[in-house]
């Protein structure tokens, strides 16, 4: 609830750099955070309407994305309350600013529908094969054809470590780039 200053200006040094590039961000109000209790949601609009009100009026904020890949919270915190508190925090932030966009950046693609006719425009995370982005980008606008869909993150992850020793060289991340390039130019797919 109690947003340190010095993070603030962080924040607003990249909006501002945002700015001076003609740039817009999508500013995430949520990360690595699990605890969506009831007892706690006081404490999330604290910092929710701190960050905000602080930013609305700034030219670089394109929209608000509430908390980043919550679907991988379902299991271990319980799907209803991690809905419930999305469906709480979209209701705050448009509270606050009615002049910005609102999204939830779902982790895949299957959970993307989720919530759909809350946010303004859906938003979807893609680290899977490449070969079969196509067609579940299509399947998905077949679920959801009047809203606007943005692929929010994607590529070949770099993550390496002793439960993933394989990870993702510099060449099969750039081709895995090139390749989700030519799809997004070719289907005309916001990311």
């Amino acid at each position: 609830a109690n947003v340190k200053e010095e993070k603030l200006q962080k924040l607003q040094q990249v909006l501002d750099a945002v700015e001076a590039k003609k740039l817009k961000a999508v500013v995430t109000l949520f990360d690595f955070y699990g605890n969506y209790e009831v007892l706690d949601w006081t404490l999330n609009h604290r910092h929710a309407e701190t960050i905000v009100s602080r930013f609305k009026n700034h030219e670089a904020i394109l929209a608000w994305d509430i908390k980043n890949e919550p679907n991988l919270d379902f299991e271990s915190r319980g799907k209803q309350n991690v809905l419930a508190w999305l469906e709480h925090m979209l209701l705050v932030v448009k509270s606050i600013d009615d002049k910005h966009l609102v999204t939830i950046g779902w982790s895949n693609v299957e959970s993307a529908p989720i919530l759909k006719e809350k946010v303004d425009f859906v938003s979807f995370h893609y680290y899977e094969d490449r070969a079969n982005f196509e067609q579940s980008y299509v399947a998905l606008k077949t679920k959801i054809p009047n809203k606007q869909i943005v692929l929010g993150e994607f590529g070949e992850s770099s993550y390496g470590g002793f439960w993933k020793p394989f990870a993702g060289s510099e060449e099969k991340q750039a081709t895995y780039f090139k390749e989700m390039q030519q799809v997004l130019t070719a289907q005309n797919i916001s990311f």
